[in-house]
């Protein structure tokens, strides 16, 4: 099946490729020219990173991510720990991938290395 997506960002990419792993015919249409986001960081927790090992992208942004050992927020007027999240491989272990922090950027080189894809300018 041909498809089109419109929209070349972290989600249109993500569905073509899934899309284009099933053997559908994917065509992505994009306004801009670059990437945009060179400074975005975005926050990756276990269902994201599942599709994206499932796409053979998880050992190439691995090297490049940032994998906090947890979150942790606090009261602002006095330090006090309000609530705290055990990241780390507690969080592996728990939901079988990693919680990443990385720059948005990092991805693109990832997908356009693994999958050609057929980006077309609007």
């Amino acid at each position: 099946m041909k498809i089109l997506i419109v929209g070349g960002g972290i989600g249109g990419l993500t569905a073509a490729l899934c899309l284009a792993k099933s053997g559908h015919e994917v065509a992505i249409y994009e306004k801009a020219t670059t990437n945009h986001n060179a400074g975005a960081g975005i926050q990756c927790g276990a269902n994201a990173l599942h599709v994206l090992d499932h796409l053979g992208l998880l050992g190439l942004l691995e090297p490049l991510a940032v994998t906090p050992e947890r979150l942790q927020f606090r009261d602002y007027l006095n330090g006090d720990l309000l609530y705290n999240v055990e990241l780390g491989p507690v969080y592996r272990n728990k939901y079988g991938a990693p919680y990443f922090h990385c720059i948005g950027l990092i991805l693109y080189p990832s997908w356009n290395g693994k999958y050609a894809m057929n980006r077309m300018l609007i």
